[in-house]
């Protein structure tokens, strides 16, 4: 749906796999969100890729991993005090993640 029709495709298309859920359990794995991410990253689809990562924070809020690859793509498009934010929160919920201090440390923050 994001390839053919783009975020609000996307955004439509979750909402209704979602709503088929009775567990109302995410639709989709953390992982596959994480890997498509980097798949839309790697083929500078700027926007995509942030859809999916935020998607990603919105559907894991407790992932280090997520945040610290939302905070990887608002970088990308220029989103720093964001990008921080969510390095912020991956370090919090994961105190050894040495890429998220190695960039925060390089981006004062």
């Amino acid at each position: 749906a994001l390839a053919e029709g783009g975020v609000p495709a996307a955004e439509n298309k979750i909402e209704e796999l979602q709503a088929r859920r009775d567990d109302k359990a995410p639709v989709f794995d953390e992982a596959d969100f994480n890997a498509l991410g980097y798949q839309l990253l790697e083929a500078n689809d700027l926007e995509g890729a942030v859809y999916v990562f935020e998607k990603c924070v919105e559907l894991y809020p407790d992932s280090w991993n997520a945040h610290d690859s939302f905070g990887e793509a608002l970088l990308k498009v220029g989103r720093k005090e964001e990008g921080i934010e969510h390095y912020r929160k991956s370090l919090e919920l994961n105190p050894r993640n040495v890429g998220a201090k190695k960039i925060l440390e390089e981006m004062g923050g």
